[in-house]
C-alpha cells in the first residue's frame, strides 16, 4: 500500500452471469434438451473491467458516468458488499468504512427506526455503548424524533434516506462511500447533507461519491473519474472530466471554433487552444468577444477593470426559455465562477435567429493570470445543452496600480483601520527585558 493512500485498486474486474430463457419447470428443461429455443442460455456480463485507481487520504473523489456504467458496482466493491472477480483491492486495516450506497442498506422494514439505528451501527462494528453515544445526534440530524418508534415499512423514501444518511454520517468513518443520496429529500435536508460532507472534508475524511449532479462533483471533489461500459476512461480535475462525460452523452459537434481575429493591444495574447464542444443542436454559439469599458475588443484586462463577455448566438428555430451560462477557469483548471441567466433571475422568453447577450462584471477583481471561458445555451431545466463550448476562449488579467493586492486568487474590496495604539509600560530607571 502506498504511503498516504486510503484505498488502492489494481485491475479490478467484476462479472455477473445473466440467464436468458430461464427454465421454470421440469417439463421445459426436458423439452430444452431436444429443442434449442427452449434451452436456458447464460451470458457473462462484465460490469467492471480492469479498473486501477488510488485515492489519497483526505481526498474527495467523484464517480460519474451513464446509467449502467459500473459506478455503483465499484462502490459496492469498496464497501465489501461485492468481491471482485479479478484484480485486487487494498484498504488499510483499521479504516472504518461508512457507506450510504442504497437507502438504508442493512435496515429491516419490520423494525422501528430506533432498532434499525442500533442494527445498522452494529453491522458497521460499533458497540452498544458507542451507539448509545451517537443515537441522540442521529435522531437530531434525521429530524425524525416523532417516528423513531414507528416500523420502517411505514417510512416514506425520504424518511428512509434521512435515517440512513444520519447513521452513516455519525459512524465517524475514515472512508465514506456515498451513492446518489441527494436524489431524494427536500432542499433543506440536501443542504444539511452537503454541509455534513464539507465537515467530513475539513476533518480529513476520505470520501468517494457517485452522483449525476456535476455541480455537486465540481464543488465537493478534488478529483473525478469517468466510467463507461465498466471501464475507467478519464481521471482528472472535475471540470475536465465533466467535459469528457458530456462528450459521451452528446458527442462532438464539428470543429470547435476559436475567437475570430481581432485587434489586440500591443501586449498581445495567444489564440486560445480549441476546447471541447457538445450539444443537441437547434441553437449554437457562433463566437465570444471580450470587451473593455469603452466597448473595444480585447483579451487583456487590468485587475479591477470592467469586463464584458459578449456571446454571439444563432437559433435555427424558436427556442423557448433558454438559459445562457458562462464559466471562468484559471489556466491551471481552477473553477472561478459559473453563473447562468436562470440562477441570476434573468428569464429569457424566446430566441430565434441571430443575436448577442452580454455577461458583465463591473470590476474584475481576480488575480493576475490567464483564464479560459466556457459559454453555453441550455434548456430551461439546465439539463439538455443546445450548445456547450468548454474553455474555448481566453483572456488575461494584469496587475494595476488601482489594486495593490499581489497575492491570492481574488481581490476583495477592503481597507485598514487602526483602532488604538498600545505601548509597553515604561518605568523610570528600569530597563524592560524579555530575557
Amino acid at each position: 500500500m502506498r504511503v498516504g493512500k486510503v484505498l488502492e485498486l489494481t485491475k479490478v474486474s467484476k462479472s455477473f452471469v445473466l440467464r436468458h430463457n430461464r427454465s421454470d419447470s421440469l417439463k421445459s428443461r426436458v423439452v430444452g434438451i431436444f429443442h434449442k429455443r427452449y434451452r436456458e442460455e447464460r451470458e457473462t456480463f462484465w460490469a467492471l473491467r480492469d479498473v486501477s485507481l488510488c485515492v489519497a487520504a483526505g481526498e474527495t473523489l467523484g464517480l460519474v458516468g451513464r446509467n449502467g456504467s459500473g459506478k455503483t458496482t465499484l462502490l459496492k466493491i469498496l464497501a465489501g458488499i461485492l468481491h471482485p472477480t479479478q484484480g485486487h483491492l487494498v484498504i488499510p486495516q483499521g479504516v472504518r468504512i461508512g457507506s450510504m450506497i442504497e437507502l438504508g442498506v442493512g435496515f429491516h422494514p419490520e423494525l422501528t427506526g430506533r432498532e434499525n439505528v442500533y442494527l445498522s451501527a452494529s453491522i458497521h462494528g460499533l458497540q452498544k455503548k458507542e451507539i448509545d453515544g451517537i443515537y441522540p445526534d442521529v435522531v437530531e440530524f434525521s429530524e425524525l424524533q416523532r417516528f423513531m418508534d414507528v416500523p420502517l415499512k411505514n417510512y416514506s423514501s425520504g424518511m428512509h434516506m434521512r435515517l440512513g444518511f444520519a447513521v452513516a454520517a455519525h459512524l465517524n468513518p475514515g472512508l465514506l462511500l456515498i451513492d446518489e443520496v441527494l436524489a431524494v429529500g427536500d432542499e433543506d435536508f440536501q443542504g444539511k447533507c452537503i454541509r455534513k460532507m464539507e465537515e467530513f472534508k475539513a476533518r480529513g475524511t476520505t470520501i468517494v461519491i457517485v452522483s449525476h449532479s456535476l455541480d455537486l462533483i465540481r464543488s465537493l471533489c478534488e478529483t473525478a473519474c469517468l466510467l463507461d461500459n465498466g471501464r475507467l476512461v478519464a481521471v482528472g480535475l472535475p471540470s475536465d472530466v465533466s467535459g469528457e462525460y458530456h462528450r459521451l452523452l452528446y458527442g462532438a459537434r464539428g470543429d470547435p471554433a476559436r475567437i475570430p481575429a481581432t485587434e489586440v493591444e500591443s501586449r498581445g495574447a495567444e489564440e486560445p487552444p480549441a476546447g471541447s464542444r457538445w450539444g443537441v443542436g437547434g441553437a449554437e454559439i457562433t463566437h465570444v468577444e471580450f470587451l473593455d469599458a469603452a466597448g473595444n475588443p480585447t483579451r487583456i484586462f487590468g485587475a479591477g477593470d470592467r469586463f464584458i463577455a459578449r456571446i454571439f448566438y444563432r437559433a435555427a428555430r424558436p427556442i423557448r426559455n433558454p438559459v445562457f451560462g458562462v464559466a471562468i477557469h484559471r489556466e491551471d483548471g481552477l473553477w472561478i465562477v459559473g453563473p447562468n441567466t436562470k440562477a441570476w433571475g434573468y428569464p429569457i422568453d424566446e430566441i430565434i435567429g441571430e443575436g448577442t447577450i452580454d455577461y458583465v462584471i463591473d470590476s474584475l477583481l481576480i488575480a493576475r493570470a490567464r483564464y479560459f471561458v466556457s459559454a453555453a445555451i441550455y434548456d430551461h431545466a439546465c439539463v439538455t445543452p443546445y450548445d456547450h463550448r468548454e474553455r474555448q476562449y481566453a483572456f488575461s488579467v494584469a496587475e494595476t496600480s488601482r489594486v495593490p493586492e499581489r497575492h491570492g486568487l481574488v481581490h476583495l474590496p477592503s481597507h485598514w483601520k487602526l483602532n488604538s495604539a498600545r505601548t509597553a509600560p515604561h518605568v523610570a530607571g528600569q530597563v524592560r527585558s524579555d530575557m
